[in-house]
This record gives structure tokens, C-alpha cells and sequence, in this order.
């Protein structure tokens, strides 16, 4: 057996040395060891480097995240804070240093409530008084409806008579209680007032919130230079920052209009082609287009409900064009939405074809306020805008860039 041992060959142990020729079988064994003990170290180092570039990235994403929050918070505190208000950069327009040949003369209508007060006396020291006479001509009115009976009426109706009677620039429409459901016969009446006058003696007939404000020196150098080839005592002209509708009215009463929650009635409604209306900051009418709607006397829609009374002066102008075009399609809104055509009467017996100037460079909202597309700085094309506040209003006016626009001097800001 100890010989039978001896002939055999020794045994080698993976992790004992042996004859000389196994030895690469251990060296193979343990290189295989080393690289995976290697390839270990490599992947716990390239996850590492994972983790850290991810904690960068990650970190990097936050930071972008927290400027952006914070640029934004900035934003919306300047906002608050006026700093976007104005914005009077870079080189007045050339036209804002011209001199017209003429006066533009207009007839203004300012729709006011009777509480008023205040905002009408800041509207004569700030906007109405001073304006250069060999640029612009103004005879303005303030349009009041009357009150519904509440406490106190009778003390406010007292004020408004005496203001009245300090002032003569207020139309008291004793027939025309003033709420938004009145609104559209306050500018219908308004525009009959700056009919009084021949369109042969007056530009424009303007309408204006009270709750807007305009620089009429810098609206007559505009309207000279910008758009010289209107000539709107022969030519039907709306000028104004343009929406877009499709409702028109007849005259026949409709207990059962769109707003069936008020027991006042309103004209009938129906659709037709889209056209363009000024929204609510003001518009400016040619005299010869105010002449043509007054002219055509009662067959005008005027009972039209809040907040479409700026909605009907936009329908009044494509109406006058469209309504005796027999290839336009017109219809009534039935039960369950279903359209029913038909054929409404005319305005006038001819048609009246008005050019209609989108200016929202001109025309627009103070900033933040109102629809976003409307909404801007006032600039140096700014001739009138909307939804001021009173302190604005002194704010806007001492601007060293405009303060000089009127000849009655405020102190600089």
C-alpha cells in the first residue's frame, strides 16, 4: 500500500504549493481573484461617481429651481410695487415732437357713476384741463344716470346737483337709472349728445370709462401721424383696442334673453359674421359714423345688458355694413342650441362700409389688470388707459416724460 501510495501522484491543495508544473493553476486562480477583486473596487468607484454626479445634478436642478421661484416672487413684488408700471425706454417717437396743421376737435363722453365724486374732480385737474388748444379741442360731458332709493339718496343727489351746477359739465339722465343693466342707453344717449353738433364741425365723438385715462395732445400727434388719410367728418371711422363677437340685436324686446335672471328686458339677440368691437377702456367714432347711427333713430339696439354694451357698438358698425348683404347668414338661437335662420332688418336702406383701426399699442390696460392680451406699461405710444387708480392717475400725470403735454404744470416726479 505504501508503495502503491508512492506511484501515485502527490495531491495538490488549491491553496498549497505543489510541483512546479500545477503552480500556474494557482496563479491562474488567483488572478482571477485580483481582477474580480478589481472589477469590485472599479464598479464601487463608478457608482460613486454615479451618486455623486446625480447629488450634483440633483442639487443643480434645486438651485435652478429656487431662482426661478425666487425671480418669479421678485416679479410679482416689483409688480405690486409699481416698478413695471411705466416703461418709457429708449428714444421718443419722432411723431410725440410734431406740431399738427390743425386742432383735432373732439366730443367727449365720459360714463360715470353718481357717487363719483372724486374721480371726476381728478379727471378735471389731471386730464381735462391744460390740453394745448393748437393740438386738440375738447367739450367734454360726464354722463350720471340716476340712483336707485337707497339711504342717503336724496344727500347724494344734492351733491351731484351742486357739483353740476359748479362745474355745467354733467348730463344727469333722470330717466336712466344707473346700473350695468342701463349701461349701453347711457352711451346710446351719450352719442346723441355729440350728434347735437354737425359732423361737419367736430372730428370724433369719444367715449371713455371713468376709470381710464387719456393724453390727448399725445392721441391728436398719433392720429395725425399715424394715420393721416382718415378724414372723419366724410368717413365712417372707429378707432379703439379691438375684441371679437358674433351677437347682434334687433329692437324687438326678449323677456327671454341670454340673461334670464334679470327681470329687465333687453333687445332679441342673434349670430351672425364675426366682427371687430372696442373693448372696454374707449373708443373714438368718426363724426360722419356717429351721424350715420343716430340717423337711423329707433331701429338702433340700445337695451343690450352688461357686459356687452361695448360688445353693441362693434354690432352697430358690422350691422350698418352686413345686415342688407343677403349672402351673409344670420340666425336664432332656439331650444337645445339649435340654430334657426333668419333675416334681420336693416339699420338703414343703404349700407355703410366703416374702417375699423385696432390700436393696442395706444389702447390698453394698466398693467396686471384685465385680460392679459390687453394689458401693458404705459409707454410712449400709450394715449389712453385703462382700469387707473386715482393715485395712478397723479403718478402717471408728474411724469417728467409727459408731465409737459398739458399747459397747466404739476410737480415732477
Amino acid at each position: 500500500m505504501t508503495r502503491r501510495m508512492a506511484e501515485e501522484e502527490p495531491l495538490i491543495f488549491p491553496f498549497t504549493a505543489g510541483p512546479s508544473e500545477d503552480n500556474d493553476g494557482f496563479e491562474d486562480m488567483e488572478d482571477r481573484h485580483k481582477r474580480a477583486w478589481t472589477k469590485t473596487i472599479d464598479y464601487d468607484f463608478h457608482c460613486t461617481r454615479r451618486r455623486r454626479r446625480y447629488t450634483m445634478l440633483f442639487f443643480a436642478g434645486l438651485t435652478f429651481l429656487l431662482l426661478v421661484v425666487c425671480c418669479v416672487l421678485s416679479y410679482m413684488l416689483m409688480s405690486t410695487l409699481g416698478y413695471f408700471d411705466f416703461s418709457f425706454a429708449g428714444i421718443k417717437p419722432a411723431y410725440l415732437s410734431s406740431l399738427p396743421t390743425e386742432p383735432v376737435i373732439i366730443r367727449l363722453s365720459i360714463m360715470s357713476r353718481p357717487t363719483e365724486y372724486t374721480r371726476r374732480q381728478l379727471l378735471r385737474d389731471y386730464m381735462l384741463s391744460g390740453i394745448p388748444a393748437e393740438y386738440l379741442k375738447l367739450e367734454y360731458k360726464f354722463f350720471v344716470g340716476t340712483e336707485r332709493m337707497r339711504d342717503g339718496k336724496a344727500a347724494r343727489e344734492s351733491i351731484v346737483l351742486a357739483e353740476s351746477q359748479t362745474y355745467g359739465d354733467l348730463e344727469i339722465l333722470e330717466d336712466i337709472e344707473d346700473i350695468p343693466e342701463k349701461i349701453s342707453e347711457k352711451r346710446f344717449t351719450a352719442l346723441k349728445w355729440a350728434t347735437h353738433e354737425s359732423s361737419k364741425t367736430y372730428d370724433f365723438a369719444m367715449t371713455l370709462d371713468s376709470d381710464s385715462f387719456c393724453r390727448f395732445k399725445a392721441l391728436a400727434q398719433r392720429l395725425h401721424q399715424l394715420y393721416p388719410h382718415l378724414s372723419p367728418r366724410t368717413q365712417p371711422v372707429l378707432i379703439g383696442s379691438m375684441g371679437y363677437q358674433s351677437i347682434y340685436w334687433n329692437t324687438t324686446s326678449n323677456t327671454s334673453s341670454r340673461q334670464s335672471s334679470s327681470t329687465l328686458q333687453e333687445d332679441k339677440w342673434f349670430i351672425g359674421p364675426q366682427y371687430q368691437y372696442p373693448v372696454g377702456i374707449g373708443y373714438m367714432m368718426s363724426s360722419n359714423l356717429a351721424e350715420e347711427i343716430i340717423g337711423a333713430g329707433t331701429a338702433i339696439p340700445h337695451r343690450i345688458h352688461y357686459p356687452y354694451d361695448d360688445v353693441m357698438i362693434g354690432s352697430w358698425v358690422s350691422g350698418l355694413r352686413l345686415l342688407r348683404d343677403e349672402q351673409q347668414d344670420f340666425f336664432q338661437v332656439k331650444e337645445q342650441g339649435v340654430l334657426e335662420k333668419v333675416v334681420p332688418k336693416p339699420y338703414l336702406p343703404r349700407s355703410v362700409d366703416t374702417a375699423v383701426i385696432d390700436d393696442k399699442a395706444g389702447w390698453h390696460d394698466y398693467k396686471n389688470r384685465g385680460a392679459i392680451s390687453r394689458q401693458h406699461s404705459i409707454g410712449w405710444d400709450t394715449v389712453c388707459v385703462h382700469r387707473i387708480k386715482d393715485d395712478e392717475v397723479q403718478k402717471l400725470r408728474r411724469k417728467k416724460e409727459i408731465r409737459l403735454e398739458w399747459d397747466t404744470p404739476v410737480a415732477v416726479l
